[in-house]
């Protein structure tokens, strides 16, 4: 009986963070051995092929898949590399020039890795029955590839994982076409132009879920589907297109903006609620701190000048002893000196003091005069408030009365 299952083919370049993917991650041991979600004691049973610049693949094991990958590139690239750094120096610009490690490691030109499994980890299905299918139709699969589009399809090198959830194959290759100058260089679009591959939709502009790249996954999937139910597995082909699935994404994305939007809004206008009652409140504090400004200066007035009282009440008498002098006139009757008062110095200095203290009662007497008046007015106008407020109690009882009655 066959068995329905789902299947995985997908393909990329670098992670979420754009950082290219690490080819010996799939190959090397000492790396595997540093990934927390793989088990250890069969890495082992792990499976590597390489593709030689010759055509030939040879089965290995452990190995450092970087240096081979580079290797390879120089020699698919590495001629056509060093006739563009020639020309970009002939032009005057060698600040262009780049390595062929440049190529290896660059997000455009890196090498595409392309991940086939079959079944998920639930799948019912014994574990060598599933492996030997998964390995049937994916050689099979790159085989294909390699005789249909060898001349821009490179592959690099291939793994089988055993030593995961769920077995699966990782391969490698780059794509290449022949520029201007007879030259081979790392080139996707112009591949594919070779390969007669275009975008899903040719009259569509071209953006990431609509380039060939899609239609090449397609390809491959479909394909790789069709050589799993030569083998007797049915696949559950019921899948969301890249583009479909990111649009699902975006919307679910785009739903939760529309909520934080919200929720911002509500937090905004509550904050400007919050920050006007404040400015009131500000306000308010502002006019009560001048009122008690105001009123600790009149009472600071009151002070020194009841200090000025205290003082002159507190001086004990002085007597005066003033000699008076009659004024001079001469025969004719013309006033030669004015009458005069002769003083003592500590008489005159006591009459100053005195002149001063009473000039100062004066004043605080205008000033006590003029804060009752201030006192009395707030008195008056707060009874005319509550006068008022009264009234209107008055008057809204009355309505409600009124109301009551008319019901």
């Amino acid at each position: 009986m066959s068995k329905i299952m789902k299947a995985t083919v997908r393909s990329g370049r670098a992670t979420a963070g754009g950082k290219v993917f690490n080819a010996n991650h799939n190959t090397k041991k000492e790396t595997r051995q540093q990934e927390r979600h793989i088990d250890h004691d069969r890495t082992q049973q792990n499976i590597n092929f390489r593709f030689t610049n010759e055509g030939m693949v040879r089965r290995c094991g452990s190995f450092d898949a970087k240096a081979f990958e580079l290797s390879r590139y120089e020699f698919l690239y590495g001629a056509g590399q060093e006739a563009k750094n020639a020309r970009y120096t002939q032009d005057g610009h060698p600040e262009r020039c780049k390595t062929v490690a440049d190529l290896y490691t660059s997000r455009r030109t890196a090498p595409l890795e392309t991940i086939i499994q079959l079944g998920r980890r639930d799948t019912d299905i014994d574990p060598k029955e599933r492996v030997e299918k998964l390995t049937g139709a994916a050689f099979v699969l790159i085989d294909n590839l390699s005789k249909r589009w060898g001349d821009n399809l490179h592959l690099l090198d291939l793994s089988l994982h055993l030593d995961e959830g769920v077995p699966h194959i990782h391969a490698r290759m780059t794509f290449s076409a022949i520029d201007k100058f007879g030259q081979r260089i790392p080139n996707q679009a112009q591949a594919f132009e070779a390969m007669g591959i275009q975008r899903p939709d040719p009259t569509a502009k071209e953006g990431k879920y609509n380039c060939p790249l899609i239609t090449f996954s397609d390809i491959i999937r479909t394909e790789f589907y069709d050589l799993c139910e030569e083998r007797g597995i049915i696949i559950d082909r019921e899948v969301k297109s890249p583009s479909q699935k990111h649009l699902s994404v975006l919307e679910y994305k785009c739903k939760q903006m529309d909520e934080s939007v919200k929720s911002l809004t509500a937090e905004k206008q509550q904050l400007e609620a919050v920050a006007a009652e404040q400015a009131q409140a500000i306000v308010a504090a502002k006019e009560e701190i001048e009122k008690i400004r105001a009123e600790r200066d009149t009472l600071r007035d009151q002070n020194s000048v009841s200090r000025t009282i205290q003082e002159a009440l507190q001086q004990h008498e002085h007597p005066i002893e003033a000699e008076y002098i009659p004024e001079k006139k001469s025969l004719t009757g013309k006033v030669l000196e004015p009458e005069k008062v002769k003083l003592s110095r500590a008489d005159f200095e006591w009459l100053r003091d005195r002149a001063t203290i009473t000039t100062a009662i004066k004043n605080a007497w205008n000033s006590l005069q003029q804060y009752g008046k201030q006192l009395w007015a707030e008195v008056d106008r707060n009874a005319r408030v509550k006068s008022a407020e009264q009234r209107a109690e008055r008057a809204e009882q009355q309505t409600r009365t009124d109301a009551i009655t008319i019901r």
